[in-house]
This record gives C-alpha cells, sequence and structure tokens, in this order.
C-alpha cells in the first residue's frame, strides 16, 4: 500500500515540474526582452507619440517576470528592476508635467474636436508642487478663476490589471492616464477608469474621454 501511495505522489508531481519548466522558460524569454528594452532605453530613438517608451517596455517586462516566479532568482532580480525603474518613469513624469498649459482640443480616443476659438474663456492647467490647478482664463483680461484642485496621486498597481506608472487617480475616484509627444510640449489626459462605490475597478477601453493640452510655460 505504501508503495502504491508513493506511485501516486511521483506520478501527481509530474505536471507540476512540467508546469515549472514552461513558467520558468517563459519567465527567461520575458526577462531577456526586458534587458533588451533597458539597453535601447540608453540609446536616442524615434518612437510615435503615445506609444510606450522603451523605458516603461523594460519596467512592465520585469514586473511580468516577477509575477510569473517571485521566489527565484530571476524574479527577485526583477522586482529590484521593475520598483528602480518605476520610480525613475515617475520622477520623469513629474517633472515633465510641471508647468503651465493650455486645453487645445477635447474628445475621445475615436476622435478629438479642436476648442471653441469664439469662446471668451481659455482652459488652463498650472502643475506645481504636487498638484494640478484647473483655471478658467478670461482671453482679454487673462484673469484666472480656479475651478478645482487635484493632489498628484498616482494608481497602484491593481490585481488583473497590470502595472501602471502613468495614471493618476483624482479625487472623484476617475483614473487619467497621462502621455506626452516627443518634444513634451504637448500632454495627453485620458480617462482610462474608476473606482466603483464597492470599491470595484471599472475600466474604461473604448471611447475614452481625452483632452489634450499644450504648454505655454
Amino acid at each position: 500500500m505504501k508503495k502504491i501511495l508513493v506511485i501516486i505522489i511521483i506520478l501527481n508531481s509530474i505536471p507540476n515540474f512540467g508546469q515549472i519548466d514552461k513558467i520558468d522558460s517563459i519567465q527567461r524569454i520575458v526577462f531577456k526582452r526586458a534587458n533588451d528594452n533597458l539597453k535601447m532605453s540608453k540609446i536616442d530613438v524615434d518612437y510615435p507619440e503615445i506609444e510606450r517608451s522603451y523605458l516603461e517596455r523594460a519596467y512592465i517586462s520585469y514586473y511580468f517576470c516577477h509575477q510569473k516566479n517571485p521566489e527565484n532568482e530571476i524574479g527577485q532580480i526583477s522586482l529590484k528592476k521593475s520598483d528602480s525603474l518605476k520610480n525613475i518613469i515617475v520622477a520623469n513624469l513629474l517633472r515633465n508635467i510641471q508647468g503651465v498649459w493650455k486645453l487645445k482640443s477635447t474628445g475621445t480616443n475615436w476622435g478629438i474636436n479642436s476648442n471653441d476659438k469664439t469662446s471668451e474663456i481659455d482652459k488652463i492647467l498650472i502643475v506645481s508642487d504636487g498638484k494640478i490647478e484647473f483655471y478658467d482664463e478670461n482671453k482679454k483680461s487673462k484673469k484666472r478663476t480656479l475651478i478645482k484642485t487635484e493632489n498628484i496621486k498616482f494608481l497602484e498597481n491593481i490585481k488583473y490589471r497590470g502595472p501602471t506608472t502613468s495614471e493618476l487617480i483624482f479625487s472623484d475616484n476617475q483614473f487619467w492616464s497621462i502621455g506626452f509627444n516627443k518634444s513634451k510640449d504637448i500632454v495627453y489626459f485620458t480617462n482610462t477608469g474608476e473606482f466603483l462605490e464597492n470599491g470595484e475597478v471599472s475600466e474604461f477601453v473604448c471611447g475614452n474621454s481625452q483632452m489634450i493640452y499644450e504648454r505655454i510655460k
């Protein structure tokens, strides 16, 4: 009877070994991709507007690499690298978004409309000291009226949703992804989701509201 139990245990463990090997194989592939992207991030390469930079791609790959197997050596290295890269990416975003911005156009990721040029008001953003201030500015008098203030609070990674380094969460629980063009004189605010009253996440995947601002200072 003991021999039968030993055989059953051995047979049941065989698929597990195969599964672990498969996971480790995928992890090694993703780890190599992460290293390649990290190398590319040190080269001044061009990439389309709003597309993820090589630094962000490296971060995401290291993040998933750690998720595949957090216990082995590659997983531990990946955790350190992903944490370090996230800090760099967030610091870059905070530096790039500082300044004064004017609303250029609004719409969704299905289509953007230019601002009404007949309007007497410009929509202005002032970003500094960890906060975003929204103003209405009279075009003639240049007088600004503060509409609201949002503290810059980054959305933490949410299980089953994937890693994030560029999403802010506002006081109304809306998520806004921040992106720039290459010259960093255009910033894109894209509404990507929200926390519902029950604490669950509602993700917006199409028809996302979008605001595009141009730097004026």
